[in-house]
């Protein structure tokens, strides 16, 4: 008995050594003796096959994918339920129905975009098509009410908002008293902006628009200038600048939020191609000039004949659709003007035409400036037109 105490202790200060001179207790010898064995029986169990846990890791992965097709379509029917409940909700909005589209004039929301007034512009359109008898005039707290009001189908910003934009257009747009706020007429508007006569054609400015977010309404009060044209003919950048106030840089990009597509253009001169004429033409221009070889004679030279071409502005398309033209008439006339061309830039300085013989004609009353016309590249062999003319329009010019 005495041995097994002696020989227990000398197991214990060995251990006591092996662990660092830490003094080890029974209870841990025996812990670490049952961790041993099942150690040991572990090493003794066979592993599973390949097989077996490539089966076992489909089985994972497609009670992985069950969940995740599940999830998404809880995810869909939720969002079902949201568009159900906003149904639901719009049909207890207040107010009388929204129309489809707004007539506006491009002319002036072009000035009001110049002027910095396109939130009060916004209210001045959606005040004009609430006023559906066409009275001019509108109740203050009915008005407030529609803009305001949470659940109305007018509702654009709060009453703050609103309070500051009531003070922004009064005298330009319209006029309050006590109770009633008196919406001014287009040409009244006209007079005051100093923007001329209306040109172009009305256009149908959605209504959804005026409703949404102020830089979608910027953008559809930039590109309405062009909407409005008769033909949609080039024009620069600088050009649209000076008209919109916009810079380049933001005319790109309310390009590409309203998903304008653009067509490049160039002008072939009737110049036959040397080099000193072309350096010349291109410092008097002030643009690139190339080499353009009509290889089978369609431009009204031989075949091969080489001419100077150079890169003229670009073609966007229309962002709405044009309206009739209603009151446009009396609305000019209305405008203290001496005739409807004084006001209309476009007949001033136009350079672009339709065809050939308006060009001239135009050119024969004033040759100050070059005038472009339409041509069809119809003088390139097909593979040039695929591969480097695909998507560009060719026009003829007449030189001053």
């Amino acid at each position: 008995m005495a041995f097994s105490v002696k020989l227990e202790k000398a197991q214990l200060e060995l251990e006591r050594k092996r662990s660092g001179f830490r003094t080890v207790k029974p209870a841990e010898l025996d812990n670490g003796r049952k961790q041993l064995d099942f150690r040991r029986q572990l090493a003794k169990v066979e592993p599973t096959p390949k097989r077996k846990q490539i089966n076992q890791s489909k089985q994972g992965l497609k009670q992985r994918l069950a969940a995740v097709s599940l999830c998404e379509l809880l995810i869909k029917l939720n969002r079902i339920a949201e568009r159900k409940e906003r149904r639901a909700a719009s049909l207890h909005k207040y107010g009388p129905p929204c129309p489809r589209a707004i007539r506006a004039y491009p002319a002036l929301l072009t000035a009001l975009l110049k002027a910095e007034m396109v939130s009060a512009a916004r209210v001045w359109l959606l005040l004009k098509a609430i006023d559906q008898d066409g009275r001019g005039s509108l109740a203050l707290t009915r008005a407030r009410y529609l803009l305001t009001g949470k659940m109305s189908r007018w509702q654009v910003f709060s009453r703050r908002r609103y309070r500051q934009i009531m003070a922004e257009g009064e005298g330009v747009l319209w006029s309050i008293t006590d109770d009633r706020i008196y919406l001014k007429s287009p040409a009244k508007v006209a007079i005051l902006l100093d923007c001329g006569c209306l040109d172009g054609l009305p256009i149908e400015l959605p209504t959804k628009v005026l409703l949404s977010k102020i830089g979608d309404v910027r953008a559809h009060f930039y590109a309405s200038f062009e909407s409005g044209r008769r033909e949609a003919h080039p024009i620069s950048r600088a050009a649209l600048a000076g008209i919109t106030g916009v810079n380049p840089r933001q005319q790109r990009r309310y390009d590409a939020r309203l998903k304008r597509t653009t067509r490049k253009n160039i002008a072939i001169t009737g110049i036959p191609y040397t080099l000193k004429k072309a350096q010349a033409m291109a410092q008097d221009k002030e643009r690139v000039t190339w080499k353009f070889t009509d290889w089978l004679g369609k431009q009204g030279g031989r075949k091969k004949a080489a001419y100077i071409a150079y890169r003229i502005a670009d073609t966007r398309s229309a962002a709405h659709k044009q309206a009739a033209r209603g009151r446009r008439k009396k609305i000019n006339q209305e405008i203290n003007l001496v005739s409807l061309s004084q006001g209309n830039n476009e007949l001033i300085d136009r350079a672009y035409y339709a065809s050939g013989e308006a060009a001239v004609a135009a050119f024969n009353r004033d040759s100050g400036h070059d005038r472009y016309y339409p041509s069809k590249p119809t003088g390139l062999p097909n593979v040039l037109l695929k591969t480097k003319l695909e998507g560009v329009s060719t026009w003829g010019v007449i030189q001053k």
